[in-house]
C-alpha cells in the first residue's frame, strides 16, 4: 500500500512539473517530465512520462475550454479546417497526442539514463575490487 502511495506522489509531482514547464517555458520543455519520469520509474519510465506529461495537456486544453469554450472552439475548427477540414475534436485530440508522445519519449530517455548510470557504476565499482 505504501509503494503505491510513494507512485502515485511521484506522478501527481510529475503532472505539477510538467505544467509548470509548460507555463513557464513552452510546451516543447514539457519533455523534460517525461525524461524525470524515466529516472524514477526503471522499467515503466516510458508509459509513467506518457500518462503524466499526456495528463498536464490534458488540463490544460479543459482548463482552456473552461475559459472560453467559444473562443477555444473557432480556433480548433479553424485549425481543422486548416489542416484539411478535419473536425475540431480531431484537433484536440492531436495535441493531446504530442503531449502523450513528448512524455513517452522524455521517459524513454529518461529510463535509457537511468540505465547507463547505473551500468557505468557497476563498473567503476568492479574495477575497485
Amino acid at each position: 500500500m505504501k509503494s503505491h502511495v510513494h507512485a502515485a506522489f511521484r506522478i501527481i509531482s510529475l503532472v505539477i512539473l510538467s505544467l509548470i514547464l509548460h507555463l513557464l517555458l513552452g510546451w516543447g520543455w514539457t519533455i523534460l517530465a517525461g525524461v524525470a519520469a524515466g529516472l524514477w520509474f526503471s522499467r515503466s519510465g516510458w508509459m509513467i512520462g506518457g500518462l503524466a506529461v499526456g495528463a498536464e495537456w490534458l488540463l490544460v486544453v479543459a482548463y482552456d475550454y473552461l475559459v472560453d469554450a467559444r473562443a477555444v472552439g473557432v480556433m480548433t475548427e479553424t485549425l481543422g479546417s486548416i489542416m484539411g477540414n478535419l473536425p475540431g475534436w480531431a484537433v484536440v485530440g492531436f495535441t493531446l497526442l504530442i503531449g502523450l508522445v513528448l512524455g513517452v519519449l522524455g521517459g524513454a530517455v529518461g529510463s535509457q539514463i537511468r540505465k547507463l548510470l547505473h551500468s557505468e557504476r557497476r563498473q567503476v565499482l568492479s574495477l575497485r575490487s
